[in-house]
C-alpha cells in the first residue's frame, strides 16, 4: 500500500475520510474491484456504497462490446458532454482473448459471451471476477441463434435461446430452450406463443428489470413492434412502440435505471426521435417523448446507431460508425449499464 507523508506523520488510505476513499475507488475499472475488495472489510464495504452509488455513478457509464471478435470493455466519462465531449476508453479484456467472442449481452452485472462457433457461451460476472462455461443443446446449435439473459421474479437468473430454421416462406420452425442457474440444466420448451414475428440477426435483445425486450417485425409485414420475453412466465409477449415504422431503424437503449429507451430515425426526413417509456411491463406499456431533432445522417451507416440518456443532465448522446465499416458493426454490440446495478448479481453463485 502507498504510504502518503503529511507532516511528521505517515497516512494511510485508512485515514482519509470515506467519501474521499469512495471518490477514489470509483476511478478504478470494475473488473479490477475483486483485488480491491479482498484488501480489507472496510474497502469491500466502501465498494458497494460509495462506488456504487447513485452520486458515483452518474460520472460514468461502463459498457462492453465485441470488436474483431474480441470482448471489449469501454467506459464513457460524461463530465464534457454538456460541451459535446464524452471522453470513451475502450480495453481489451485479455482473459477472454482465445476465444471468438460473436455476441455479447448483459442483465444485472452478468456478461453472457456467445463464442463464435455457438458450441459454447460464457457468462461472466466482471465485480467478482467469475465465469461459468455452458454447452447448449448439441442438436440445437445453430448460427442463427438468438439469446436472452435474465432472471424471474424470484431472482434466478436464467438464458433464453431460440433458434430459427426457415424451411418454406412464412414458415419458420423455432427450437426453444431455457438455461437455469440454480440447476445448472437446459429444458426445451414448446411452443411459446404464436410465432408470427422475426428478430432481425443485427437486433440484440435488451434486458429491463429480468425481461429482456427485442425490436421485431411481422413475418408477412414490416410493421415493428417490441417483442418481450418474460422469464418468470416463460412467454413472449408483444406491445407497441410509439410510432408507426416500416423498416425505418429502432435501437432499444435503457434509461432512468427502471425505463426503457427508444431511438427512432426517419431517413427521408433526417428526423431523430427518442421516447421513453412511463410503465413497461411484458402485457403493457406506455410511452412519453424524450427529443425529437433534425439530424444528419448522410457521413453514417444509419442501422448502427446506438445511445444512451444521461439521467441527471437529461441529454442523450447517439454514436453511429461510417459506411465503410458496415461489416465491422455486424461483429460489434454495445451493452451498457451502471455501476449500481452490480450489487444484483452480488451472491450469484458461479464459479
Amino acid at each position: 500500500m502507498r504510504l502518503l507523508k503529511l507532516g511528521r506523520r505517515m497516512t494511510t488510505m485508512s485515514d482519509l475520510a470515506p467519501e474521499l476513499v469512495g471518490e477514489i475507488l470509483a476511478r478504478v475499472p470494475i473488473t479490477f474491484l475483486r483485488a480491491v475488495r479482498s484488501t480489507c472489510k472496510s474497502w469491500d464495504s466502501l465498494s458497494e456504497n460509495l462506488i456504487f452509488g447513485k452520486a458515483v455513478a452518474r460520472k460514468q457509464l461502463l459498457g462492453f462490446m465485441t470488436m474483431d471478435y474480441m470482448l471489449c470493455s469501454v467506459i464513457f466519462d460524461l463530465q464534457g458532454v454538456r460541451n459535446g465531449f464524452i471522453d470513451i476508453s475502450l480495453n481489451e479484456i485479455e482473459r477472454f482473448n482465445r476465444n471468438k467472442i460473436d455476441k455479447v449481452f448483459h442483465c444485472d452485472g452478468l456478461v453472457l459471451c456467445v463464442i463464435s462457433d455457438h458450441a459454447k457461451i460464457l457468462v461472466w460476472n466482471p465485480y467478482l471476477a467469475q465465469t461459468r462455461l455452458i454447452t447448449p443443446i448439441e442438436s440445437f446449435i445453430k448460427t442463427t441463434d438468438q439469446y436472452a439473459l435474465g432472471h424471474d421474479s424470484n431472482g434466478n437468473q436464467k438464458i433464453l435461446k431460440f433458434s430459427v430454421c426457415r424451411e418454406a416462406a412464412y414458415n419458420y420452425d423455432t427450437h426453444y430452450e431455457i438455461y437455469d442457474f440454480s440447476s445448472d440444466s437446459w429444458k426445451v420448451v414448446w411452443p411459446l406463443g404464436p410465432r408470427d414475428w422475426s428478430i432481425p440477426p443485427c437486433q440484440c435483445g435488451l434486458s429491463l428489470k429480468g425481461n429482456t425486450y427485442f425490436i421485431a417485425s411481422s413475418i408477412k409485414g414490416l410493421a415493428c413492434f417490441l417483442l418481450c420475453f418474460d422469464f418468470t412466465r416463460e412467454r413472449f409477449g408483444q406491445l407497441q412502440l410509439p410510432f408507426h415504422t416500416s423498416g425505418y431503424p429502432v435501437t432499444l437503449s435503457c434509461a432512468w435505471e427502471e425505463q426503457l429507451a427508444v431511438l427512432y430515425l426517419e431517413k427521408e426526413d433526417e428526423i431523430l426521435e427518442i421516447w421513453v417509456t412511463d410503465k413497461i411491463e411484458c402485457n403493457t406499456v406506455s410511452w412519453s417523448k424524450f427529443f425529437k431533432v433534425s439530424i444528419s445522417i448522410k457521413p453514417f451507416n444509419v442501422y448502427a446507431l446506438g445511445f444512451f440518456i444521461d439521467e441527471e443532465k437529461r441529454v442523450a448522446a447517439v454514436f453511429a460508425q461510417g459506411k465503410k465499416k458496415i461489416e465491422r458493426y455486424l461483429q460489434n454490440s454495445l451493452h451498457h449499464w451502471r455501476r449500481s446495478m452490480f450489487k444484483i448479481c452480488e451472491n450469484w453463485g458461479i464459479s
